[in-house]
């Protein structure tokens, strides 16, 4: 009687897993007990293919999604490469030595137009300026020679070639600016003024040393070969008048007596050399730029 109890309490939960709706008044077979034994066996097979086929695909997912995600970095990085590889290259930052030498070159300019306004007005201020900008480019040289071993070891070939050429603007800038002060400072000393004849040539042969230093400062800054040529043609003009001074000072026999005679012909030989020095920064233009040297080339070949 009790066992009779249990078996249609449990009835309605057998019969639904058999598909069969629950009726009242009827009872549990044992044929009724066997298949509700097999649905629970079927069910539980049932539900766990489920679980590991969904454990299965939840898996591959996982993998794809991982393949994918380091095909796009790989895909990225090899786009990256490409980039920069095909990437044209952009203006380059000049050294800080090019930008020494640059300033160099407007130091040396300086001193040329104040020499001048020296030679013209007698200035005492154009010529400590005169001075400091001697000083300036024995500074700008001195740190270039100490800064170029090291940096030189760690540059281009191309680079290099352009430090090299640093070098050399400022070791033939601190010489025009050691003859300028030269000049100056003779002038200084003088107990008389210059005769005028004097005075002009030696303000001529200025005025186109200033001209030669402007152009070199603008062919190296821009990289230009036209302004280096200007140079090398101006170097004619100031030979040439250099040579119609020393002609003069020595064509008549009376010149000998004439005031400040040898004082003139130091300071002119000193502008000649100054204007040499801007034609070896011009030769060094276009070693720079082309690649080849002019330098030992015969004047006439170089004006030409």
């Amino acid at each position: 009687m009790d066992r009779a109890k249990d078996t249609t309490k449990s009835t309605p939960f057998v019969r639904h897993l058999c598909g069969s709706s629950p009726s009242a008044g009827t009872c549990l077979s044992s044929s009724d007990t066997h298949c509700s034994r097999g649905t629970r066996r079927n069910l539980a097979a049932q539900i766990f293919g489920i679980l590991h086929s969904l454990a299965f695909n939840i898996r591959n997912r996982l993998v794809c999604t991982k393949l994918r995600i380091r095909c796009w970095k790989n895909a990225h990085l090899h786009d990256v490469m490409r980039s920069k590889k095909t990437k044209p290259a952009g203006p380059r930052e000049p050294h800080e030595m090019t930008e020494l030498a640059v300033r160099a070159c407007l130091v040396a300019s300086d001193a040329a137009f104040n020499i001048k306004d020296f030679l013209v007005n007698s200035s005492r201020v154009a010529l400590l300026a005169v001075r400091d900008c001697e000083r300036e480019l024995d500074r700008i040289e001195q740190q270039i020679d100490q800064q170029l071993p090291a940096a030189i070891a760690q540059v281009t070939e191309v680079e290099a070639r352009e430090l090299l050429a640093c070098l050399r603007f400022s070791t033939d800038l601190e010489r025009i600016g050691d003859l300028l002060w030269g000049v100056g400072q003779r002038v200084n000393n003088l107990r008389s003024p210059l005769p005028r004849q004097d005075s002009g040539q030696l303000i001529e042969m200025v005025e186109i040393l200033e001209r030669m230093l402007q152009q070199v400062r603008e062919g190296f800054s821009k990289r230009e070969l036209d302004p280096a040529g200007d140079v090398l043609r101006e170097d004619r003009e100031i030979d040439q008048a250099y040579k119609n001074l020393v002609r003069r000072h020595l064509q008549v026999a009376e010149n000998a007596s004439l005031p400040h005679s040898a004082d003139v012909l130091l300071m002119a030989q000193a502008l000649e050399r100054a204007g040499d020095h801007a034609t070896n920064l011009a030769e060094e233009l276009f070693r720079l730029i082309q690649g080849r040297s002019l330098r030992h080339t015969p004047k006439k070949r170089l004006h030409d």
